[in-house]
């Protein structure tokens, strides 16, 4: 009976939550007179328009349904658009989804690229290092994971993806990595 009161209670929580996100993917600086406006693909004008955050927020929610193409494409346009400064958020992103298709490369470059915005980013290091990881670079992986380490101990992440490499390093004779 108690947990059936707490699930309701959690789950009304949730809604809430959910009505202030679907609030937030909308950017709130949406120009006026490109409200409702839409052409042929259906695009809304304000995201043709040149907005980066505009960008950003339809990118991310296409990470979070799984469309990583779509997220890389805006993204990427978001990164093109804004300022040197604000880089760092679009190129997380990129970096991230570009590790969910597979493309440890482009990640590894979009996370380099973070880390000369951000030096002190321990999950940007944690995730180059897990890119690294996965294309057999064990070496960078661990020295990754370890400067993430420096920077926060109690990253889970950086933990998990050195000790892979570490397995991984030390039995290099197995195909099972």
């Amino acid at each position: 009976m108690w947990l059936n009161a707490l699930r309701r209670r959690w789950l009304g929580r949730t809604r809430l939550f959910s009505r202030h996100w679907r609030a937030l993917v909308r950017p709130a600086q949406v120009p006026p007179i490109f409200e409702g406006l839409e052409d042929r693909s259906g695009s809304p004008a304000w995201v043709r328009a040149g907005n980066p955050p505009a960008f950003y927020n339809r990118g991310y929610a296409f990470y979070q349904k799984g469309e990583y193409k779509r997220a890389i494409a805006d993204f990427s346009e978001a990164i093109r658009l804004c300022r040197p400064a604000e880089e760092h958020l679009p190129l997380r992103l990129r970096g991230l989804a570009y590790l969910r298709c597979g493309k440890y490369l482009e990640a590894i470059a979009d996370f380099t690229q973070l880390l000369t915005l951000a030096p002190a980013d321990a999950h940007a290091y944690a995730c180059r290092g897990t890119a690294a990881n996965a294309i057999g670079e064990y070496d960078r992986a661990r020295a990754d994971c370890a400067q993430a380490l420096r920077l926060d101990p109690h990253s889970l992440l950086s933990y998990m993806t050195r000790n892979l490499a570490l397995q991984c390093n030390s039995h290099t004779d197995k195909p099972a990595c």
